[in-house]
């Protein structure tokens, strides 16, 4: 028996980063994404159930044309705020991706973290088309 294909797109991904800023680019911008060892789990505490998701390897590319202060979520003013792919190239700090699909459904997935503010297993970089990529493994070595 086969599986049936889903017709479900992204809308859009959003990068949730350490200090709560968020980051969201449109499906057209997201040139590749892979999310991949996702575990799910949940934790019971007075009486509710809270369920979470999480990944081990996740791997991102961003087209050059995202780059621009409107990807921020908020309206708030931030002095000296800086365009989004220098903010990630400077801080590597994402905590969670949120993917909205065409049928507003969300997965907010955790992501794998290791250091105190930066994550020194998420590699960030240019690439030579000035893409942003994003690398977030355990295998990573950012130190």
């Amino acid at each position: 028996m086969s599986k049936q294909k889903s017709s479900k797109t992204i809308k859009s991904l959003a990068l949730i980063l350490e200090n709560c800023e968020e980051i969201t680019f449109k499906a057209e911008h997201i040139k590749f994404l892979t999310v991949n060892e996702i575990s799910r789990g949940f934790t019971y505490s007075h009486g509710s159930i809270s369920e979470h998701i999480t990944a081990n390897d996740i791997q991102l590319t961003i087209c050059a044309q995202a780059n621009i202060m409107t990807a921020y979520a908020d309206d708030f003013p931030i002095p000296d705020r800086e365009l989004p792919f220098d903010r990630m190239l400077r801080h590597n700090d994402i905590t969670h991706i949120e993917v909205v699909c065409n049928d507003n459904t969300e997965e907010y997935i955790g992501v794998y973290w290791d250091g105190d503010e930066d994550n020194i297993r998420q590699v960030t970089s240019l690439d030579f088309e000035e893409d942003l990529t994003i690398s977030i493994n355990p295998n990573n070595q950012n130190f």
